[in-house]
């Protein structure tokens, strides 16, 4: 159980690693081909390689500066949840949210499912209206 475990994590901190780095084509690898990503901000999940990596790629432009931190990290079965606090510049436009220059402190969960190594599903909990706040 606890090798099961740490490769979870080591594949959860590559993946951020792959993201703090802007590294889109290891990120592109991160994911299963059918994969689906639910983001709080977004009112429709993105399905398929293509869509997630073009959120991944609005995400990155939109904070190039950006760090994450995991504040706790939990492993079951094959699903990781991590609680985490982001923290950047807002550089890049997001959706309803024009670039502002502004600084942003973001909490929130990201639950991870993977098979076979490859992310099928991950989702993002967040406070959307925190977010427009620190950014507007």
């Amino acid at each position: 159980m606890a090798e099961h475990a740490a490769k979870h994590i080591q594949l959860h901190d590559q993946h951020l690693t792959h993201q703090s780095q802007g590294n889109t084509s290891e990120l592109h690898n991160d994911y299963a081909e059918h994969a689906v990503v639910e983001d709080s901000m977004h009112a429709q999940s993105f399905v398929g390689r293509a869509a997630i990596m073009g959120r991944k790629n609005l995400v990155l432009a939109a904070a190039s500066d950006a760090t994450i931190s995991v504040t706790n990290r939990i492993v079951h079965g094959n699903q990781v949840t991590a609680e985490w606090v982001a923290t950047g510049t807002h550089t890049g436009n997001l959706p309803g949210l024009p670039a502002s220059g502004r600084s942003f402190t973001l909490r929130g969960v990201t639950v991870v499912i993977r098979e076979k190594g490859k992310i099928v599903r991950e989702a993002l909990y967040y406070d959307v209206s925190e977010l427009h706040r620190q950014l507007r």
